[in-house]
């Protein structure tokens, strides 16, 4: 584990540092199963589809983790705080018309692949300075989104030593439900 202030320099968290910090529009697509990471993702991408098929999770809280990659700072400037909440704190799975009410997705469609193909073609057929001057301009608050990685980062390797986050694997391996009474009734702190 990464001493005090350097979790932001680990790899996962390099590349979301990365993807915040293009400077020309991002497109992804989506079928099927899109939890923990590869949903935090989708926060930094400028054009997100996806198809009905598609479900959502972000599982942090019930492995004893955060979020991390800004998202309960991108989730909840897109979402509503509301919506974050319950999609960050019950840690359950939702679908796309969810994801697309929380501005996750920019639109539900068919063929996500080929529809994030002809958006790609018609993006590069624009001049580039101006998409690039755009996206700039937009992302006004990247200092902002880059500080909230390393802090989530911070926290998230906190908890991924904590007794809950081991509970939580010991579960899984064990095929059980994972039990964290033990942990909240010994944690006075709110």
């Amino acid at each position: 584990f990464p001493e005090a202030g350097q979790a932001g320099s680990l790899p996962p968290f390099m590349l979301m540092k990365a993807l915040a910090e293009l400077s020309k529009p991002c497109i992804a697509a989506v079928r099927g199963a899109c939890i923990g990471v590869a949903n935090t993702l989708l926060l930094h991408f400028d054009f997100v589809y996806a198809d009905h098929s598609a479900t959502f999770q972000m599982p942090f809280v019930s492995l004893g983790l955060s979020p991390e990659g800004a998202a309960s700072l991108l989730l909840a400037q897109r979402a509503g705080y509301h919506q974050a909440a319950e999609i960050l704190f019950t840690a359950k799975k939702y679908d796309a018309n969810i994801a697309l009410r929380a501005g996750i997705l920019n639109q539900i469609v068919d063929n996500p692949y080929q529809y994030a193909t002809v958006q790609a073609r018609h993006l590069a057929s624009l001049p580039i300075a101006s998409l690039k001057a755009v996206k700039k301009l937009m992302k006004h608050n990247l200092d902002q989104i880059l500080k909230c990685i390393d802090d989530e980062a911070e926290i998230v390797m906190q908890r991924a030593q904590s007794a809950e986050m081991i509970e939580a694997v010991s579960a899984l391996i064990q095929k059980r439900k994972p039990d964290f009474f033990p942990f909240n009734v010994s944690s006075t702190s709110i």
